[in-house]
């Protein structure tokens, strides 16, 4: 009788502790895959959804496709700016940004003639309000010129071993030889945010331009606002490119990145990409591909401050950039004129 007691005892027992210790993760990965329900359908063309912390692609959709990149372009262009200049650096300005909306529907920053800016509130100018015109004078301040900025570019694109990207310029206007990839837009955002520099300019939604003529700059990625954890990167737009985006937010200790391209609707598909893979991670329930090349950490970073002259931007013939202001054209109406407009739309957050 003793013995079947002891048995019963022990058999109750075991169940008591099936009962009360955690479960296998693994069993539970099973369990729960039948509550998670697929991916969701996005207006993209392409896209791609990757660790934050490691790289991994938790999601692919011909995420190597060689599209036109738009205003995305610029994180490269702040990466090698960030990894090359001097943030201090003053820079005069010898031309009117306006004409450049004028002559190629130019997004901007609102320089002109007589400003005073540091290299630093360029990156700012160029990753806020996503001005080409800071684009243009960080590569001239730089580099010789824009076509040798743009080679340093595509040679810090080889260091990372990113394949499915060639710029052309240093702002995104659609060019034939100018294209990347969802893949290659994330991958290159993971890397810019490990530079503390970069991971500011990217979440930054007000930044405060001071000197001879002091404004704001607001920022004109949307999910910013709008989407809990969201904490960067570029939003773009071309008639090539449609609507572009890398998206990266953080929640419970977890960041994702999402680079969407030729999209219909960037935000509706970034926060869908966002909110399924947050679940899917909180869930355990996660498939990982490890990246062809692993992306390496920052090697550089911002140089010091320099007791160096003061540079005067001068525009070369021919470029996107608008000529050294004419007194006989009306600058100045139209120059009031996008101001208005430039205000209206930092107002309602486009």
């Amino acid at each position: 009788m003793l013995r079947y007691l002891v048995f019963i005892t022990f058999l109750v027992a075991s169940l008591l502790l099936l009962l009360v210790l955690p479960q296998d993760p693994s069993r539970l990965r099973i369990v729960q895959a039948a509550d998670l329900p697929a991916p969701p359908e996005i207006s993209g063309e392409s896209a791609v959804v990757i660790d934050g912390e490691n790289g991994d692609i938790l999601y692919d959709k011909d995420s190597h496709r060689r599209v036109p990149p738009a205003s995305l372009t610029k994180i490269a262009t702040a990466i090698v700016g960030i990894e090359n200049g001097d943030l201090k650096r003053r820079v005069v300005i010898d031309f009117d940004s306006y004409q450049m909306v004028l002559d190629s529907q130019s997004s901007i920053m609102g320089l002109k003639p007589g400003d005073d800016r540091s290299l630093e509130d360029m990156l700012y100018g160029l990753m806020l309000p996503s001005g080409n015109d800071a684009a243009v004078v960080i590569a001239r301040s730089i580099a010789a010129d824009e076509a040798s900025f743009v080679e340093m570019m595509n040679k810090k694109i080889s260091a990372l071993g990113l394949a499915d990207t060639h710029f052309s310029n240093p702002h995104g206007l659609d060019a034939s030889d100018h294209y990347s990839s969802a893949y290659d837009m994330a991958a290159m955002s993971l890397y810019g945010l490990r530079n503390p520099v970069f991971r500011s300019l990217s979440q930054t939604t007000k930044y405060e331009i001071q000197g001879n003529r002091p404004y704001d700059l607001w920022n004109l990625n949307r999910l910013l606002y709008t989407y809990d954890g969201a904490d960067g990167v570029k939003i773009g737009f071309t008639e090539s490119a449609l609507e572009t985006i890398v998206a990266s937010a953080t929640r419970d200790g977890q960041k994702l990145i999402v680079a969407v391209m030729r999209s219909n609707s960037r935000y509706s598909d970034a926060r869908a990409l966002l909110d399924y893979f947050f679940e899917a991670l909180h869930k355990g329930q996660v498939t990982r591909m490890k990246p062809a090349t692993p992306i390496p950490s920052p090697t550089a970073t911002p140089m010091a401050a320099t007791a160096t002259p003061v540079p005067v931007f001068t525009p070369t013939p021919g470029s996107i950039t608008a000529s050294p202001v004419n007194p006989a054209n009306d600058v100045d109406v139209i120059t009031r004129i996008f101001e208005s407009l430039r205000d209206l739309l930092s107002f309602v957050g486009f």
